[in-house]
């Protein structure tokens, strides 16, 4: 398998505008991961390429989107990753593209462009419908430095790094993901946070950040709020200096290893006992 889509999910509330944008996918050599908290009420999903439907280990009240991640990551078969929200839909070239640019760059971590659509219209293609950028234009602005490339491809260094959001058309190596023992699960408890402290360690893993102005996707307006939240938005944004910032300064990329964390996880190892 080359590429692995991975979507952890509430609801699915796209998931046959999601089955068909990926059934349309120019690129075919794809599989399908959903990680869902509704896994009883959405049994029984189909689709014309491989497809791995889970519930997560562990059903909680809060948000535990990175203990999700990783359960969907022990499962995953592609060589990279392509992370994709429930209200994301990619365009038919989208995943080519991506192959394409990772093996141009033996590994990366990728963004491409994500444009917000206003409401759910009943058709995007062919038809004008205003669409904002806000990642790309932070780069267009240049808010945050980055060197133009050419085939549409900006290089953007650390400072702009939080800006690989796992979910709106974002992609990496499945093994740079490992080495770096996947999301952080002490980011648990409320949204938000898990997707910048991995692309920080995948950073100092070694790892550059592109983004990708031939590479699209769109996103749909979505529930939020579906679960509780045991810290405030500012709590939160402090696990910053908890996480990401003393990594950085030490130099290590590994998640869910030290005291930080109740119940550490060895993905590797969990991956060589389900294959087993």
């Amino acid at each position: 398998m080359k590429i692995t889509i991975l979507t952890c999910t509430y609801k699915l509330f796209m998931r046959d505008a999601q089955i068909e944008a990926l059934s349309r996918q120019t690129f075919k050599d794809i599989e399908w991961i959903i990680v869902d908290d509704c896994y009883e009420e959405n049994k029984g999903i189909h689709a014309s390429f491989p497809l791995i439907h889970i519930p997560p280990s562990e059903v909680t009240p809060y948000c535990n989107l990175a203990t999700c991640a990783n359960d969907g990551l022990v499962r995953a078969s592609g060589k990279y990753v392509f992370f994709m929200n429930d209200y994301v839909i990619p365009q038919p070239e989208c995943l080519a593209r991506h192959w394409q640019v990772q093996e141009r760059m033996k590994g990366c971590l990728l963004s491409g462009r994500d444009l917000a659509v206003e409401g759910i219209p009943a058709m995007v293609d062919g038809e004008k419908v205003m669409l904002k950028d806000y990642r790309m234009a932070l780069f267009d602005s240049q808010t945050i430095p980055c060197k133009q490339l050419d085939d549409g491809l900006i290089e953007i260094g650390r400072d702009g790094v939080m800006n690989w959001w796992a979910g709106r058309n974002d992609s990496a190596p499945l093994e740079a993901i490992f080495e770096c023992n996947g999301f952080e699960e002490g980011w648990n408890g409320r949204w938000g946070g898990q997707d910048t402290d991995m692309a920080h360690r995948l950073m100092t893993y070694g790892l550059k950040y592109y983004l990708d102005r031939n590479s699209t996707c769109l996103e749909f307006e979505h529930p939020r709020g579906n679960k509780k939240s045991v810290r405030t938005e500012q709590e939160q944004q402090a696990l910053e200096g908890v996480f990401i910032k003393p990594r950085i300064a030490g130099g290590a990329w590994k998640a869910n290893t030290d005291w930080l964390v109740m119940l550490p996880r060895d993905l590797k190892g969990e991956r060589e006992q389900w294959k087993a």
